[in-house]
C-alpha cells in the first residue's frame, strides 16, 4: 500500500501537518517535542491502535484527524471527546468494520495486520505478555493436531486430546491454545469441588453377607405367611358367615314345624258352612215377614186406638165433623177388643222375632266359626306346603386353620427390612463410589487440559517457541546482514524476552548501548514486519545510534527500502539517508 499523502490535525504535539512523499523514505529531524512520536502514534492510531484515542487529541481542540491517501483510496479517522470516532473512505462515512474492509482489501492484509509498531513503542514493550500475542497474531502459519503430539508429554490421555481437538479443531494458533485455560481451569475447580463432595459419601461400606436372591426368598417366606394368615381369615369369616346362616334356616325351620304342630288340623265340610249360609238367608227372610207383619199390626192398634181417642168427643172420626152426640159405648168396647186382640198378636210376633233373631245370632256364630276353621286349615296346608318346600343347606364344617406364629412374623418382617437398608445402603455406596471415580477421571482429564493449556506452562512455551522460531530465522539473516557484533533472539519467558550474545557472554537487554537497543529493535521490527507482510516501516530515536555502527545502520535501513512501501525514520539530528524526503512537523 503506497502512501500519497498523509494529513493530521489537532493530533497530540501536531497542530496541522500535510506529507507527500516524493520517495519510499521519509525522515523526521526535529528536537524532542516537536511532534515526531505523534506522528508515528497517529499512523498507529490510524491503523488499529484505538486504547487512548482521547487522549490524543491536542489540548484545545474538540476533534483530531488522522488522513492518509493510496493509489486505491482515501482513509480517514476522525477522534472525537464527546462523540463517538468517526470513520471515512473515499470521501464517504463508514463503520470501523467497513473501514478496515476497504484497508484489508486494497492492501489483502488481516485486520489484525494492520496494527503497525515503531521502535521506540516496540522498545517499551520488550519481555511483555502483550507483544507476545502481537507477536503471535502476525504469524500466518498454524499448528496443527499433528504438531501439537510432538509437544505433549508421554501420558497425555486420549480423551484430554479429543477434548483439545474438539475446541481448537485441527489447525489453531497459541492465542487459542491458552485461550482454553481459563475454561478448563474452572471446570477443573468444578470437577475438583464435585470430588470432594462425592468423596464424602463414600464412606467404605463392607458388602452384606447375603445376596439379592437371598433376600427375595426371605421376602417371598414372609408373603407367603401373610398370604397364609390372609387366607386363614378369609376361610374364618366364610365359615362364620356360613354357621350363623345356617343357624338362622335352622330356627326359622324349627319355627315352622313348631306352627305346623300348633296349627288347626281338622278340614270342615264345604256343605255344612253352604247349609249354614242357606239357613241363616231363611231365617233373614221370615224375620223380614215377622217384623212387616208385626209392622202392619201396629198401623192397624195405631188406628183403632186414635177413633177410641177421637170417641170420645162429637166429631166424626172420619169425617172430623161435628156430627152427633149418639152413645158409643158399644163400638169402643168392639174396638177396645180389636186393640187387645192385636196387642196379643204382636206380643206373638215379636216373641216370633226374638226367636228367629237368636237362631240367626246361632247361624252367624256357626259360619264365623266354620269360616275361621277354614282359614286355619288354609293356613295349616301354606305352613305344610313351605315346610315341604324347605331347604336346610348342609351344616357346616369347621375348615383346618393352620395357626400364623405373628412374633415371628414380626421377626421376619424385621430381618427383611434390616437386610433392605444393608443393600440399599451398599449400593449407594456402589454408585457414589462410581460417581467418585468418574468425577476423578474428569479431574484428572480436566488436571491434564489445564497443564497443556497454562500459558506459564511447558507445552504452550513450546508452542511459542515454535512460533517464535519464524521471527528468530528472519532476525538471524537480518543480524547476518548487518554483521552486528551480537546475536538476538526471542524466547518465551512469561511473554516474550529477547535474549543478546556479544563475546560469547548472554547479556540482558538493558546492559545493551542505546545505540545497540536501537539496532535491536530495528531488527526486530523489520522481522515482525516480514513475517506478517507489513509494508510499512518506522524507525524512531535512531540519533541513539553509536559513531561506530551509524553508517553500517543506515546502509542497512537502505537496503530495507526496496522491500518496503513507506520508510518513515525519526531522529534528533541530521541522518544522511539519500533520495529521503524531510517531513515537515508543525507544532
Amino acid at each position: 500500500m503506497k502512501i500519497k499523502k498523509i494529513a493530521i490535525e489537532g493530533f497530540k504535539g501536531i497542530e496541522k501537518m500535510e506529507y507527500i512523499p516524493n520517495s519510499k523514505i521519509g525522515t523526521l529531524i526535529a528536537p524532542n517535542g516537536s511532534g515526531k512520536t505523534s506522528f508515528f502514534q497517529a499512523m498507529e492510531s490510524l491503523f488499529g491502535n484505538t486504547n487512548k484515542d482521547k487522549v490524543f487529541i491536542r489540548e484545545g481542540c474538540p476533534i483530531a484527524t488522522i488522513s492518509v491517501t493510496t493509489e486505491g483510496n482515501t482513509y480517514e479517522r476522525i477522534l472525537s471527546r464527546e462523540k463517538q470516532n468517526k470513520f471515512r473512505a473515499d470521501n464517504k462515512y463508514v463503520t470501523e468494520a467497513e473501514f478496515y474492509d476497504a484497508l484489508m482489501k486494497e492492501t489483502k492484509m488481516k485486520a489484525e495486520d494492520f496494527r503497525v509498531l515503531s521502535s521506540s513503542e516496540l522498545f517499551e514493550k520488550l519481555s511483555s505478555q502483550e507483544l507476545a500475542d502481537y507477536l503471535n497474531a502476525k504469524v500466518n502459519q498454524k499448528l496443527t493436531m499433528d504438531d501439537l503430539v510432538d509437544f505433549l508429554p508421554a501420558d497425555f490421555p486420549e480423551d484430554a486430546f479429543l477434548a483439545l481437538e474438539n475446541k481448537l479443531g485441527y489447525e489453531f494458533g497459541p492465542a487459542e491454545l491458552s485461550g482454553l485455560y481459563s475454561d478448563f481451569y474452572a471446570t477443573r475447580r468444578n470437577y475438583n469441588r464435585m470430588l470432594k463432595e462425592q468423596q464424602s459419601k463414600c464412606s467404605k461400606i463392607s458388602k452384606p453377607n447375603f445376596s439379592k436372591e437371598d433376600l427375595q426368598k426371605a421376602i417371598k417366606e414372609v408373603e407367603e405367611m401373610i398370604s397364609a394368615a390372609k387366607a386363614n381369615k378369609i376361610a374364618k369369616e366364610e365359615y362364620e358367615k356360613a354357621v350363623k346362616t345356617y343357624q338362622l334356616m335352622a330356627n326359622q325351620k324349627s319355627e315352622l314345624e313348631e306352627k305346623v304342630k300348633k296349627a288347626h288340623t281338622f278340614e270342615p265340610k264345604k256343605e255344612d258352612l253352604e247349609k249354614a249360609k242357606a239357613d241363616k238367608k231363611a231365617v233373614q227372610e221370615q224375620m223380614m215377614q215377622v217384623r212387616n207383619y208385626c209392622s202392619t199390626i201396629k198401623s192397624n192398634m195405631d188406628l183403632f186406638q186414635k177413633t177410641l181417642d177421637n170417641l170420645n168427643t162429637n166429631i166424626c172420626p172420619i169425617s172430623e165433623k161435628l156430627v152427633c152426640s149418639t152413645d158409643k159405648t158399644k163400638i169402643k168396647g168392639e174396638l177396645e177388643a180389636s186393640v187387645a186382640k192385636n196387642k196379643q198378636i204382636l206380643a206373638i210376633g215379636d216373641k216370633k222375632y226374638a226367636e228367629l233373631k237368636v237362631y240367626e245370632d246361632a247361624l252367624t256364630k256357626q259360619i264365623e266359626v266354620l269360616q275361621d276353621s277354614f282359614s286355619k286349615y288354609q293356613n295349616y296346608m301354606n305352613l305344610k306346603k313351605q315346610l315341604s318346600a324347605f331347604k336346610l343347606p348342609e351344616k357346616p364344617i369347621q375348615p383346618k386353620i393352620e395357626v400364623i406364629d405373628e412374633d415371628l412374623l414380626s421377626m421376619k418382617r424385621a430381618d427383611i427390612d434390616m437386610k433392605k437398608k444393608a443393600l440399599e445402603d451398599f449400593e449407594a455406596y456402589t454408585k457414589a463410589k462410581a460417581e467418585c471415580e468418574k468425577v476423578s477421571i474428569r479431574a484428572k482429564l480436566y488436571d491434564a487440559l489445564v497443564k497443556v493449556t497454562d500459558p506459564k506452562g511447558t507445552v504452550v512455551k513450546k508452542v511459542l517457541e515454535k512460533y517464535f522460531a519464524v521471527f528468530n530465522d528472519e532476525i538471524l539473516k537480518t543480524t547476518q546482514a548487518m554483521s552486528v557484533p551480537f546475536t538476538v533472539k526471542l524466547i518465551v519467558d512469561n511473554g516474550v524476552k529477547c535474549v543478546f550474545r556479544k563475546d560469547n557472554m548472554a547479556r540482558d537487554y538493558v546492559m545493551l548501548s542505546n545505540g545497540e537497543k536501537v539496532i535491536v529493535t530495528m531488527i526486530i521490527l523489520n522481522a515482525i514486519n516480514r513475517v506478517a507482510g507489513n509494508k510499512m516501516l518506522f524507525i524512531d530515536n535512531l540519533n541513539e545510534l553509536d559513531e561506530s555502527n551509524q553508517e553500517k545502520t543506515l546502509s542497512f535501513i537502505e537496503a530495507l527500502v526496496p522491500d518496503y512501501d513507506n520508510v518513515f525514520v525519526a531522529s534528533t539530528t541530521n541522518i544522511a539517508l539519500p533520495n529521503a524526503d524531510c517531513i515537515s512537523l508543525e507544532v
